[in-house]
C-alpha cells in the first residue's frame, strides 16, 4: 500500500472514531436521563460539555505533539498502565 492510500485509510479511520465516539454519548442520552434523572434542556449541555472536554483534551494532545514530536507523545500515551487503565499521561510525561 503507497503513502498516500495509508494516509488516506488512517484519517478516515480517525474521522469514524470521531464519529462513532459522539454517536456513542448521544445513543446514552435516554439511559443517562432515566438513571440520573436529567430534565430534557440539561441533556444538551451535557452533550456540549463532552465535546468540549474532548476538544480540549485533543488540542493539548496537539500541543504536545508540537513540543515533543509526533512519535512521543503516542508512544507514552498508549503505554501500558499498572492500574490498567487504556490511556494514562504518566510521571515520566517528557522524559526518555
Amino acid at each position: 500500500m503507497s503513502t498516500p492510500l495509508l494516509a488516506l485509510a488512517l484519517i478516515a479511520t480517525a474521522q469514524f472514531v470521531l464519529v462513532l465516539d459522539i454517536t456513542i454519548v448521544t445513543v446514552a442520552l435516554p439511559t443517562i436521563q432515566r438513571e440520573l434523572g436529567f430534565p430534557q434542556a440539561e441533556l444538551q449541555w451535557l452533550v456540549t460539555s463532552y465535546a468540549l472536554a474532548f476538544g480540549g483534551f485533543l488540542l493539548l494532545a496537539g500541543r504536545a505533539a508540537d513540543l515533543f514530536g509526533r512519535r512521543r507523545p503516542f508512544v507514552l500515551e498508549w503505554r501500558p498502565q499498572p492500574d490498567g487503565a487504556g490511556t494514562s499521561l504518566g510521571p515520566h510525561w517528557g522524559h526518555s
